[in-house]
């Protein structure tokens, strides 16, 4: 479980002069041939398929070009994880290739904008194409602006990694690197997982091949902890509140140059054996530290102490889960065997989403809603359970989010309500769809719920020509299907509460306690939770009462 970490992505941030990155793990190997078989796996655009012989070497740039299929830049104002002053971006001036090296290198943000800008100016860094998109958007990682008090990111520099191109479980690393030299600078080398397998940061883990302060004299208790010292870590918790990186001893190591000799002098290979009991950080081919696995991550945190009351992470679980990178298709017979969760102010639901808007933000590109459901056991509206004992299927189109066809148009969407006291939380149905060029019918146990028929368009079957005098059609140039002749993704999700699925007018044993649009209605939700909580059943096992189980999904070609 918590004893190995998910497979890894190469992160390189701020001021650093990179000569090659290799990791050693295989080449294809299908035949006998192998002296010894690799326990390395790798994936990703620009990785090898596998199995792998041990010793072979799977990925590597040596940086003769800039291959920004294999690099791709972060761009956000957030920062890592520290609340940092850098702007990252990606930019030629801040991350280039220059005689077979790769320099990523800070600037000044006034050099662009000018002095007044950071008190007076806002950044907004949302772009309209992938490569431009904002990578990270919390705490204020796309939009910030500058006033007197807290000005704007006054550094601008590049973070680049391989989350897409190149992620390996288990190998040998070696980075060739000239670290930066300059007051504050932070260069460092990280490997996190493709997946939060075990959840958000750090119970996924986070492995620190190198980490460096840039200041030329930075002493602490006489050792320069600045240009001449590198730290390589492992950082893993259940918590935020409880990381390894401040209570676990034996997973982090310092190494000091010889004095006046810094890292920021020359190059220096990084390196680090990856197995699976042990992960070892060396510089030039001397040992820096050596991580044993013993009995797990779990017990070398001593989280059973410093952490009472938390479990230790396990994989599989999430609240909203997609196939947003790994599977979308366009037209087809879908199927997904589930059991609805119990509970008040519960909204399972799953979804297909377009992978991407070809016709505009939501709700102009579409979303399919397979299925949508209220946790409430007793939710009652005009005398009829709307609560466990009744499904919601529905398209959604609009040319924009006022004029979305949830609020407007008819024939779209379709309730189905169980026979009374054996509502959708009590077994496991088969939601169904038919995806077709012409229509889309939502089934539940092969017994249809309904079907939209395309007619001559959505943008007739809006009715938008009323609704939404003045506004283009979206679809125009699209086949009479669209938006939904796109390929979609699904979402899997169990949200809580909202400001508008869950009605103020309905009938609840016990009362709804926020108010829909309320500017407070987070907190008046919680203030509430003696009456709620007690209904999702956290006590018992697994809290399967609360939880939406699936047991399979299913998509079939026309």
């Amino acid at each position: 479980m918590f004893s190995r970490l998910p497979s890894g992505v190469c992160l390189l941030a701020l001021g650093l002069c990179i000569a090659a990155v290799s990791v050693s793990g295989g080449k294809t190997s299908s035949s006998s041939k192998c002296q010894e078989k690799s326990l390395t796996t790798a994936s990703g655009t620009k990785a090898p398929s596998g199995p792998f012989c041990a010793g072979d070497l799977i990925f590597e740039d040596t940086f003769d070009g800039f291959d920004l299929d294999t690099w791709q830049h972060e761009n956000t104002l957030a920062g890592n994880t520290d609340s940092e002053f850098q702007w990252f971006t990606n930019n030629r001036t801040n991350s280039f290739v220059k005689e077979g090296n790769l320099f990523i290198r800070p600037t000044l943000t006034v050099e662009e904008f000018g002095e007044p800008f950071l008190r007076s100016g806002v950044l907004n860094i949302h772009g309209g194409s992938p490569a431009e998109q904002c990578t990270k958007h919390s705490p204020d990682g796309c939009v910030r602006a500058g006033s007197l008090e807290q000005v704007l990111n006054p550094v601008k520099s590049a973070s680049i990694r391989t989350v897409d191109s190149f992620a390996f479980k288990y190998g040998k690393v070696e980075v060739s690197a000239k670290l930066p030299a300059g007051d504050w600078l932070w260069p460092a080398v990280w490997f996190l997982p493709k997946v939060n397998a075990y959840g958000r940061w750090p119970a996924s883990g986070e492995i620190d091949l190198l980490e460096s302060k840039g200041n030329r004299e930075l002493i602490k208790n006489g050792i320069n902890v600045g240009v001449e010292q590198v730290t390589s870590t492992l950082k893993f918790g259940p918590h935020v509140a409880y990381s390894s990186a401040y209570a676990a001893p034996g997973t982090s190591f310092t190494r000091n140059s010889e004095s006046g000799k810094g890292y920021h002098t020359g190059f220096n290979r990084y390196q680090m054996e990856w197995t699976p009991d042990h992960i070892t950080f060396s510089i030039n081919d001397i040992e820096t530290g050596t991580v044993k696995v013993g009995t797990g991550f779990w017990a070398k945190g001593n989280f059973n102490l410093t952490a009472p009351g938390l479990d230790e992470p396990t994989g599989g679980t999430s609240a909203s889960i997609r196939t947003v990178d790994s599977f979308a298709f366009k037209y087809g017979k879908v199927e997904v065997s589930a059991k609805l969760p119990a509970g008040d102010w519960l909204w399972p639901a799953v979804w297909f989403l377009p992978k991407v808007n070809a016709y505009g933000r939501w709700p102009a590109s579409g979303e399919i809603d397979l299925l949508e459901s209220k946790g409430n056991r007793e939710l009652i509206k005009n005398g009829i359970n709307v609560g466990v004992e009744q499904v919601t299927s529905t398209l959604k189109f609009g040319p924009n989010v006022a004029y979305s066809s949830a609020y407007a148009a008819p024939g779209t969407s379709f309730t189905r309500n169980s026979e009374s006291g054996k509502g959708y939380h009590t077994g496991f149905n088969r939601y169904q769809m038919e995806w077709t060029p012409d229509h889309i019918t939502f089934s539940i146990n092969d017994i249809e719920t309904g079907t939209v028929k395309v007619g001559t368009g959505f943008w007739a079957k809006g009715n938008f020509n009323l609704t939404a005098p003045g506004l283009d059609n979206p679809w125009r140039y699209g086949s009479i299907m669209a938006p939904f002749d796109q390929e979609f993704y699904c979402k899997l999700s169990v949200a809580v509460g909202g400001s508008d699925y869950f009605s103020d007018d309905d009938i609840n044993p016990t009362r709804k306690p926020w108010q829909n649009g309320a500017h407070q209605a987070m907190t008046d939700f919680w203030n509430g939770k003696n009456e709620w909580l007690p209904t999702w059943n956290l006590d018992e096992a697994e809290s399967k009462d609360a939880s939406m189980q699936v047991d399979y999904v299913r998509v079939w070609a026309l």
